[in-house]
């Protein structure tokens, strides 16, 4: 038997980086129009838009991202209806860096941007931005700054602890650097 060949054959289809992190922002997404307790017609129908654009599409994996942001949607949307602003907003952020890939807070200024407009484009599809939905979102965009924040500080400050002659030796554009 050639296994090169029974291995060759089998479909390996590569969920790549690109396509975890487009599907966690769907999800997050959904997520969003769930936290005014009601998800509509409309937002069903943004989602499927959304999820076109998504690096991998296939309308299965549109499905599976769907099943998977139902559960934390279902979830937000019961809490909406009980929970005050400041319990909401904490429980969105939970069940959103859940869904997101690892590290997505350290991604380009621009995939992080292009997320935050998403989320708010689905926040708006049902014609009513809700003051629940801004506050969750500007708290998650909130909570990435500051985590890119913090890591940039974290970087600077092994930088500067490093020996200056080792420093010079390694960037020389930074010598100015104490």
């Amino acid at each position: 038997m050639n296994l090169t060949k029974l291995i060759g054959s089998f479909n390996f289809k590569k969920f790549s980086k690109a396509s975890r992190t487009d599907f966690g922002v769907l999800k997050v997404a959904f997520m969003v129009a769930a936290l005014d307790g009601e998800v509509t017609d409309a937002e069903y129908r943004a989602f499927d838009a959304l999820a076109k654009k998504c690096r991998g599409y296939t309308p299965k994996a549109a499905e599976k991202a769907l099943d998977e942001a139902m559960r934390s949607a279902g979830y937000l949307m019961l809490l909406s209806k009980r929970a005050k602003d400041d319990d909401l907003v904490k429980a969105f952020v939970t069940e959103a860096q859940a869904a997101l890939p690892m590290g997505f807070a350290y991604l380009s200024i621009e995939d992080v941007r292009r997320a935050v407009v998403t989320w708010i484009a689905m926040g708006m599809s049902d014609g009513d931005y809700s003051k629940r939905e801004k506050m969750c979102i500007e708290a998650l965009r909130k909570l990435f700054a500051e985590l890119k924040v913090m890591r940039i500080q974290a970087e600077e400050e092994q930088w500067l602890q490093m020996a200056p002659a080792f420093r010079q030796a390694c960037a020389p554009g930074m010598r100015n650097r104490t």
